[in-house]
């Protein structure tokens, strides 16, 4: 489930066939209503996927230039209420503002949500380049559920 995803999904649909993965979209905005399931994603259900892409907008008035880049702490819907979700998939990609690693807050409220997130799954990331390989466009954090470990069995 790629959420938030609005006019995107037919490039990442695309992307994704290349792998044999299956995407479904979802966005707020009802003119998606013929590619998308519309609702709020912090509750449309996630029940039958087995991944969560959650990409809000990360910018001023959804420009996507990087002037307007939001910090992580301005991202609505916030990455904090939607890992309170109870029905969390097993995989979680969380897709960051570019800036992430630029100044010294950026830097301080990224570091922040990992030390967070390491209680709770596993966590690694990448920084994901534009097309010319010099500029950081965004920042995937990749989630997985720790294996709980059966401790009865020796």
């Amino acid at each position: 489930m790629e959420l938030c995803v609005g006019p995107s999904l037919l490039v990442l649909r695309q992307a994704y066939s290349h792998f044999g993965i299956e995407v479904v979209g979802n966005d707020i905005d009802p003119k998606w209503k013929n590619s998308c399931l519309i609702g709020d994603a912090l509750t449309v259900s996630l029940a039958g996927f087995d991944t969560a892409v959650f990409a809000p907008p990360l910018s001023k008035s959804f420009s996507g230039r990087r002037e307007d880049s939001l910090r992580i702490s301005q991202v609505l819907p916030a990455y904090s209420r939607f890992l309170n979700r109870k029905d969390l998939t097993a995989i979680i990609v969380l897709v960051l503002p570019g800036r992430s690693f630029s100044t010294r807050q950026d830097r301080k409220e990224f570091y922040a949500l990992l030390s967070i997130l390491k209680y709770r799954f596993n966590v690694d990331y990448d920084a994901l380049l534009d097309e010319r390989g010099r500029v950081v466009k965004y920042v995937d954090v990749y989630l997985t559920k720790p294996q709980c470990i059966d401790q009865t069995k020796t």
